[in-house]
């Protein structure tokens, strides 16, 4: 009789642990399905180039600025 209570208590532990566990899974795929996801603004490979692209800008920048700041 021992043995049936506690095979009763193990399996509803563990079919509580399952249902919990599908609604979950539903409740994540609702939320995951109604938030669009939003599109990046740049391409990651972008970035790189962006960045070396600015740096060589700024280089420029700085040459010019010295170059008309001297005095003949």
């Amino acid at each position: 009789m021992r043995i049936l209570v506690g095979f009763l208590i193990v399996a509803a532990a563990i079919g509580g642990f399952v249902v919990h566990k599908q609604r979950q899974e539903a409740a994540a795929a609702q939320t995951a399905s109604a938030i669009p996801t939003p599109r990046p603004a740049t391409s990651q490979y972008n970035l790189p180039k962006r960045a070396l692209d600015r740096a060589n800008d700024v280089k420029r920048q700085v040459a010019e600025e010295r170059k008309s700041n001297e005095v003949p």
